[in-house]
């Protein structure tokens, strides 16, 4: 799993988080969460962003290369 899709899976278990859960559940998906996020974030520190690295980032953020200006 690379980093953009260790955010969109963050992105994705937070997005869960709005349904009724039991409170222990909500804390093992919030933990999830930021275990993916956490893994996201290094990758993009580690790997920096190569071009298909950096349009995947953009896909994922829902923008494109072309929106930052």
């Amino acid at each position: 799993m690379n980093g953009p899709a260790h955010f969109q899976n963050a992105e994705e278990i937070l997005a869960d988080l709005g349904r009724s859960y039991s409170g222990e559940t909500e804390i093992s998906l919030a933990l999830q969460a930021l275990t993916h996020a956490t893994l996201a974030g290094a990758a993009a520190a580690a790997l920096g962003t190569s071009p298909a690295e950096s349009r995947e980032w953009a896909r994922v953020a829902g923008t494109r290369l072309s929106d930052s200006g």
